[in-house]
């Protein structure tokens, strides 16, 4: 039997522009960059308060004005973090992610098996077309394949995963079936966390072949079971004999399929803690989620850790990068 996919009401924190003159907008970017010194607050207020399709228009608009690629202007005029952020809302969402993706598929200077880990966050929860497009985007921009330069480059239990989901293995579906979900969710419940460790044939199929939809239900389903019986999902994970590269990506996939919101949540709170801020991770998230759930992961960080994300931000980095980040993130 197959049951209809719902989905979960989001909001983001960035909306069209209305009015929205995209001519005045080319200009006062213009403007900005010329003489002595470059407005940042300008193109701060300016492109965080524009959608993405909005800043495209800008885009066009600025070439067949000034006959020069506004990227290649703020690349020239920016610098640092700062420069980041605004090449991330200035990129469509899927060029993004495929720059995101590539810094760490070309990566010599991290473990291969963290490498992993890390793609891991960004190329699991994409469905078909999005990994699709992003491969396309990801040859066009670089002229490499990324199923080459994981294979390449990345190792450790979660690559066979990586290269299957990122070529388009998973069945996309408007609907779920429901027979299977149970099939599913009676193997999970009734085998050993120990023993989901990879390689296990059942659960690579599952986490290859199925849909983020599908994963979702069948995860949910286990982690309230798991839950009646007074264990936390996560935490026995934790607590397995699997290896610290195992156990950190079954964390990473449960939590993504049971509180995709959440795990985002918790990503950026993880990259301001400790020494020192993982400004790739802080950008990728406030930038890719920006228009879809941005102010739901607010929500929900302000409840996790008890402090706003606007204030965590703020308390972690300075300057105009951290002006254009609390732009972004909004009140």
């Amino acid at each position: 039997m197959a049951e209809q996919v719902s989905e979960i009401e989001t909001s983001g924190t960035i909306s069209p522009a209305e009015p929205f003159d995209k001519d005045a907008d080319t200009k006062a970017l213009f403007e900005a960059t010329q003489g002595l010194g470059t407005k940042e607050k300008v193109i701060t207020e300016i492109l965080t308060k524009r959608t993405n399709s909005q800043r495209q228009d800008i885009i066009e608009a600025y070439v067949l004005a000034y006959d020069e690629e506004l990227l290649d202007v703020m690349k020239s005029e920016l610098s640092g973090n700062f420069l980041s952020v605004v090449e991330g809302i200035l990129d469509e969402p899927a060029v993004h992610l495929a720059k995101a993706v590539h810094k760490y598929a070309t990566n010599t200077s991290m473990l291969p098996t963290d490498l992993g880990l890390r793609l891991l966050e960004i190329i699991f929860p994409l469905n078909y077309l999005e990994t699709s497009y992003i491969k396309e985007v990801y040859q066009q921009v670089f002229g490499s394949i990324l199923d080459e330069d994981i294979t390449l480059n990345v190792f450790g239990p979660w690559k066979l995963i990586l290269i299957n989901v990122e070529m388009g293995q998973r069945h996309e579906t408007a609907c779920i079936d429901s027979y299977k979900v149970d099939q599913d969710v009676q193997y999970l419940e009734e085998t050993p966390i120990d023993d989901w460790a990879l390689p296990n044939a059942r659960i690579e199929d599952l986490l290859i072949r199925d849909s983020v939809q599908h994963l979702q239900k069948v995860f949910k389903r286990v982690k309230q079971s798991m839950s009646e019986k007074g264990v936390d999902i996560i935490q026995a994970i934790k607590d397995s004999n699997m290896t610290t590269e195992q156990k950190d990506g079954f964390v990473a996939v449960v939590s993504i399929c049971t509180d995709y919101v959440r795990f985002n949540a918790t990503i950026l709170h993880k990259a301001m803690s400790g020494v020192g801020t993982n400004d790739d991770t802080l950008i990728r998230v406030i930038v890719s989620r920006c228009e879809i759930d941005l102010e739901n992961i607010k929500s929900e960080f302000q409840q996790m850790y008890g402090v706003s994300l606007r204030d965590w931000i703020s308390s972690d980095t300075s300057g105009n990068y951290r002006d254009i980040l609390l732009a972004i993130i909004g009140d």
